[in-house]
């Protein structure tokens, strides 16, 4: 299990789940994943895609998009660090050149940069949150 403050979604994950007073299982049903894949999650092997992230936020009433972006870059600096990562995580395009520490003017921007449909993704999930 990664334990680093830098990768902040796996301990998020857990958090709100249990806040929730829901297993893994029941998690993963949710998400049509398997528990073995939601637990994943939770002990940082992986990086659920956006689309998972959307509905585990929505799923545990907390906004997990910016703890994603976190720790999407995290895996990628990680995955830099050595020539074969033992982290899985899908490519995050639009957070290629932020800092793991982001302000959130360096957010902005990069969301600026983004494509329209990467752009349409983000607002409907912030839509969804409010």
């Amino acid at each position: 299990m990664i334990k680093d403050n830098s990768n902040p979604l796996p301990s998020l994950l857990r958090h709100y789940r249990l806040k929730m007073g829901l297993t893994q299982k029941e998690v993963a049903d949710a998400i049509s994943i398997s528990r073995s894949g939601y637990a994943n999650y939770e002990e940082g092997r992986c990086i659920p895609s956006i689309e998972q992230t959307m509905a585990l936020s929505n799923l545990l009433n907390h906004d997990l998009l910016f703890a994603y972006t976190v720790s999407a870059q995290y895996a990628r600096h990680n995955a830099r660090k050595k020539s074969q990562s033992n982290a899985l995580h899908e490519d995050n395009t639009y957070a290629p050149d932020m800092s793991i520490h982001i302000k959130s003017t360096d957010f902005i921007k990069a969301f600026e940069q983004l494509d329209t449909e990467e752009q349409e993704l983000i607002k409907l999930f912030i839509e969804k949150r409010i």
